[in-house]
């Protein structure tokens, strides 16, 4: 392994090691994502956590003059609609955070795996 492998390797550790930095920030951040979604009609608001979960719905009065299903369609819309927002927001943070982190793939590990190993073969041997 020459110097300029060895630098190589240590450029993508610190590469690595600050993507890992940006996520372990990023991990606040998307704890306190919400997503935000209102029925076509407005009558019923939703919002929802990170993971899509139900945080708050609010349903207007109006509502009471609606069939069963359509009160059902409105809640439906609108709680589909905060989880996408929700989704997208958290997208959108991660995307920032991994923006310039290439990924490893299973070709540059196993290359950089068959040169260590040729390295080490070649210091037993005494070269």
């Amino acid at each position: 392994m020459t110097n300029e492998d060895i630098e190589s390797v240590d450029r993508t550790v610190e590469r690595a090691e600050a993507a890992m930095r940006r996520i372990q920030r990023a991990q606040a951040e998307v704890a306190g994502v919400t997503g935000q979604g209102a029925s076509d009609d407005a009558l019923v608001r939703a919002v929802t956590d990170a993971e899509g979960q139900l945080m708050e719905i609010a349903v207007s009065p109006r509502i009471m003059r609606l069939t069963s299903d359509a009160v059902a369609r409105a809640v439906t819309e609108a709680v589909q609609r905060a989880q996408r927002d929700a989704k997208g927001k958290v997208e959108e943070l991660l995307g920032d955070v991994l923006d310039g982190v290439p990924p490893l793939d299973a070709t540059f590990v196993e290359e950089r795996v068959a040169e260590v190993a040729e390295e080490l073969a070649r210091l037993e041997r005494g070269w």
